[in-house]
């Protein structure tokens, strides 16, 4: 499924309450089953297990450290304790699988651990394993070997030249090469605060590193924390993960047979998270819209600093004066691409850099709506995408199959009325639970659909209604702080007041309260949004010219950037005349014979329990269905009427 990227620094303590608006994804319940299967083409034998019967999965991210969340039906990290001769010490483990470079060529197919249905390009593990009754390591794991001699030489390089066989270190971290490997020949490491690595084996001696876990109290979830360095560099010194990184995740929960009911080892993976972004945390910034000219505030410093240049701001030309800006995900990669709308007419740059190339060279044109109706944003069907719609005198219709046409609420798209003729669409996360809700904006009044039913049930029926600017004002929605929550704004003339401290009034123009600053000049239409920096940036759409960098503000009238000056009255701030406003909005197993040490792989005979260990699949990436995916949106209004 595709994922819902959230930037968020997790505690590990076994209070889940952190994990509470990071997106979650579900396993059914029931997948367990057997591990001695190898064949692409071999079914898997049902195995009762509870313990190991993953129910929901979680990722996040911050700048140094990715987190994983497991729960399951059964307790995590459950194992038999050996009381004596006859009675075998138990194993569990929690593992990711992780395909670090997007290449099927690189790591292992996921067939030859017995996962199903299989895949190929799995590079790394984080992993944790309990044993004996208690948590045994949380350590890192590669696939980058296919026979004795490149296992060798994956321990030289990991150990910077120093590793020698049957010493285990601590060795100063050296680099690792992402290549072809084999389930079988691996390398697996515990990395220490001091940049220095130990290799361990499975139910070997404890040792401890930076990677950590925590179960819940009551046993049903877990939680753990792999730090980026742990994964090494490559020979270049560039992160094998990190910021900037693109991931397929796997999970999987698996444990030996003494607790089972089937007395079998099992196993249960889950669907993979596909192309999970690392993106560089940024909350969103704004951009104005001028006679087919977007002005972006790409280094996110709430000023204009000249376009097109080293850590400078970005224009562009896209579309024709008259037109209505929108911005959205088009192609679900996390960030705003931008489009026009045109009486009805949809011009998307689905490809995302930032030029006009036509439906032969990856962007779209779309119908939808008529000349009149205001255009909305927001990914309404939870595919990662965004998706069209517009607002029409209070009625929403929505392309909620995302088939860029309406088909009625017969064919899968909604028709609801949220907000009356004259009010101002918007578009928001009101909760931070990465489903897109509506609302509307009356006399500065903001009504948001708290609860998310597309219907207004007033303050006792769970959604809300807060004052915010001035009648005249624009709305504008984004997420201002970078806690995964919508917030509200408005834009008066040229300059934005947005509620950067989320609690839906205005605080003043103050550290750490809100925000007030000039940015385009009278007229512009706001655009805003998260975005990422293109690969080309300028060219048109029919009807446009050639693009040269210029300062938005007062660029048409020669006017200078004004210095905004606000108290904690927001009605104060100067206020423009009224306009007609038109809404842009864009939201946002076979066992793993693994006992022998670290220089070589031994096999150890079926029966064998005390030597099995399991480990991770993925759903080909053809065939994967689609979740949530972590939008930076905002709304947009026009101040002209289309």
């Amino acid at each position: 499924m595709l994922s819902a990227n959230v930037f968020k620094t997790i505690t590990i303590d076994g209070n889940m309450a952190d994990w509470a608006n990071v997106p979650t994804y579900f396993d059914a319940e029931g997948n367990t089953h057997d591990t001695d299967h190898t064949d692409p083409n071999d079914t898997p034998v049902p195995i009762v297990h509870p313990d190991v019967d993953l129910l929901e999965y979680k990722v996040a991210y911050d700048s140094e450290n990715i987190y994983f969340y497991f729960r399951s039906k059964g307790v995590i990290g459950r194992t038999q304790v050996s009381t004596g001769p006859g009675v075998a010490s138990g194993r569990y483990y929690a593992i990711t699988t992780i395909d670090v470079d997007q290449n099927n060529v690189t790591g292992y197919e996921l067939s030859e651990g017995g996962y199903y249905p299989t895949s190929n390009g799995y590079d790394v593990n984080a992993e944790v394993e309990y044993y004996d009754g208690v948590f045994n390591t949380a350590h890192y794991l590669n696939h980058g070997a296919t026979n004795q001699a490149e296992l060798n030489q994956a321990f030289l390089e990991q150990s910077s030249g120093l590793w020698t066989s049957g010493n285990d270190g601590p060795y100063p971290a050296g680099f690792m090469t992402v290549k072809p490997g084999i389930y079988d020949t691996y390398t697996q490491w515990v990395y220490h605060d001091d940049d220095t690595l130990t290799f361990v084996r499975d139910r070997g001696p404890v040792v401890n590193g930076i990677a950590s876990q925590f179960v819940s109290p009551d046993g049903h979830s877990m939680e753990m924390k792999f730090p980026y360095k742990g994964f090494l560099t490559d020979i270049y010194g560039n992160s094998i993960i990190g910021l900037g990184a693109t991931l397929d995740i796997s999970f999987s929960l698996e444990a030996s047979s003494e607790l089972s009911p089937d007395h079998e080892w099992a196993s249960n993976t889950a669907v993979p998270v596909v192309g999970f972004h690392l993106n560089t945390p940024s909350k969103d910034s704004v951009a104005v819209y001028r006679n087919g000219r977007f002005y972006i505030d790409q280094n996110n410093n709430s000023a204009w600093n000249g376009g097109n240049g080293g850590n400078n701001d970005i224009v562009f030309n896209f579309g024709t004066p008259g037109d209505v800006p929108v911005a959205g995900d088009w192609n679900a990669d996390g960030f705003e691409d931008v489009g026009i709308y045109r009486n009805g007419k949809w011009y998307l740059d689905a490809n995302g850099n930032r030029t006009w190339d036509g439906p032969a060279g990856g962007d779209v044109i779309y119908t939808f709506g008529t000349a009149g109706d205001v255009p909305v944003v927001g990914d309404w069907n939870n595919d990662g995408r965004d998706d069209i719609g517009v607002f029409r005198n209070g009625l929403w219709l929505l392309d909620q199959n995302g088939n860029h046409k309406f088909d009625g609420t017969s064919g899968g798209d909604a028709q609801f009325t949220f907000g009356t003729a004259g009010s101002k669409p918007i578009v928001g996360d009101w909760d931070g639970d990465g489903t897109d809700n509506v609302g509307y904006v009356s006399n500065a009044s903001f009504y948001l659909d708290q609860n998310g039913n597309r219907t207004w049930n007033g303050t006792a029926g769970g959604d809300q209604v807060v004052k915010f600017g001035n009648p005249d004002d624009i709305p504008v929605i984004g997420d201002w702080n970078d806690d995964n929550i919508s917030d509200i704004g408005v834009y008066r003339r040229n300059q934005y007041l947005i509620d950067r401290n989320g609690n839906r009034k205005w605080d003043g123009n103050a550290p750490n309260a809100d925000l007030a600053f000039v940015f385009g000049s009278p007229g512009d239409i706001p655009v805003g949004g998260r975005w990422i920096m293109p690969r080309v940036l300028s060219n048109t759409i029919p009807g446009s010219s050639a693009v040269t960098a210029v300062e938005p503000q007062g660029t048409s009238a020669g006017s200078e950037i004004a210095t905004v000056n606000v108290n904690s009255d927001l009605s104060t701030v100067d206020s423009a005349a009224s306009v007609p406003v038109a809404s842009l909005l864009s939201k946002k197993h076979k066992s793993q014979w693994r006992d022998s040490g670290n220089s070589t792989v031994e096999s150890a005979s079926k029966g064998d329990d005390s030597a099995k260990h399991h480990r991770h699949r993925k759903v080909s990436r053809n065939s994967l269905p689609v979740s949530l995916v972590d939008e930076a949106f905002t709304n947009l209004f026009q101040g002209a009427t289309l």
